[in-house]
């Protein structure tokens, strides 16, 4: 695989576009909280969005670096 192929994380990009979330928003019809926690790595979205955000950064998805976070489990109550 050459480094043409290595997928880029999606705040990278949005960065290197020199755009704001909420432009990436607007361009590719979705919330500007779709596109934070996807690019926070909170949530994977769906086929579509993915796909939607892509477009709207000119980029293919599979060149886009989408990633889930692991949740940290809740901390325990004390009483």
């Amino acid at each position: 695989m050459s480094s043409s192929h290595v997928a880029v994380p999606l705040r990278e990009l949005r960065f290197r576009l020199a755009l704001s979330q909420a432009e990436v928003a607007q361009l590719a019809g979705v919330s500007v909280v779709t596109v934070n926690s996807a690019e926070c790595g909170r949530s994977l979205p769906r086929p579509r969005v993915r796909r939607a955000i892509a477009e709207a950064l000119n980029t293919p998805t599979e060149r886009i670096e989408w990633r889930v976070q692991p949740r940290m489990p809740a901390a325990p109550v004390h009483e």
